[in-house]
């Protein structure tokens, strides 16, 4: 099956480096969820367009997250490191998925904490795509990344209750016109405890020049989303963003491994 390198590079979102407030997130070694993987559908609020996103704890520190529409087609998959003293993740490797559980890596990401830049290099055959901007400092995800660093982190809030704010950059993927830019801030308001879909949830409204209005809900117990929406599209195409839990799982590296190599079974030449 042909891979498409410019395609990829900008079907998949690419995690993205970030820090995180001390007072807002701690380190809790039980909320790790070692073999975790969750299950996404990203699409329109009406349901339209929807694309599967899969977010895999691989250890304590290692994130691995798969991007796709259909089995047999092309899909992505990103690794990162995550940092439990600077909450970040400070190198990225991004890639497309290969028939076997192979990946072929072309997009690093790195964050210069000292110089608050973002450098992002992207090899393709027959040119070197660099990219770079400055973070400021302070909690910064990247949004087309469907919220994927977000949710590894949001089970170490140190008070879910408190609400908390982050900054959100957009790599937006235009392969005529790419490129990365900061989008603003975001804050999530807490509002109170729930249930829906018989879980119990915790809800905050969302508001800030980054996002747009919208909503926000993560498990009770888990503290990882269970479903988001908001104004703002996260990429061409979409009119604004819908992220919805299918199913989480403790899979397991063996279960992962049969998962990415299911993807391209019984599919042909």
């Amino acid at each position: 099956m042909p891979v498409r390198p410019i395609a990829l590079l900008f079907a998949f979102a690419c995690l993205t480096p970030f820090a995180i407030a001390d007072d807002a997130f701690t380190r809790n070694p039980d909320r790790d969820a070692v073999g975790r993987l969750l299950t996404y559908e990203r699409s329109n609020q009406d349901g339209t367009r929807p694309e599967r996103i899969d977010v895999y704890r691989a250890s304590e520190t290692r994130l691995e997250v798969m991007k796709s529409v259909a089995p047999c087609t092309n899909a992505a998959l990103v690794s990162a490191e995550l940092d439990f003293e600077t909450w970040s993740a400070d190198t990225i490797t991004g890639g497309a998925l290969l028939p076997g559980a192979e990946v072929m890596e072309f997009a690093f990401l790195t964050h210069d904490r000292a110089a608050n830049r973002l450098d992002v290099e992207v090899r393709l055959p027959d040119q070197t795509l660099t990219f770079e901007m400055e973070t400021g400092g302070g909690t910064l995800h990247v949004y087309d990344f469907d919220l994927a660093s977000l949710t590894a982190l949001t089970p170490y809030l140190a008070d879910p209750e408190a609400g908390f704010l982050t900054r959100f950059a957009l790599m937006w993927p235009d392969p005529e016109d790419p490129g990365i830019s900061m989008m603003g801030e975001a804050v999530f308001a807490f509002d109170e405890r729930g249930v829906e879909g018989g879980r119990e949830v915790l809800t905050y409204t969302t508001s800030g020049n980054a996002l747009g209005d919208g909503y926000l809900w993560l498990d009770a117990e888990d503290g990882y989303i269970v479903e988001a929406a908001f104004e703002a599209p996260n990429h061409p195409g979409y009119d604004d963003f819908r992220l919805r839990l299918i199913g989480a799982s403790d899979i397991g590296a063996e279960g992962w491994r049969g998962h990415l190599a299911a993807h391209f079974e019984g599919c042909g030449g």
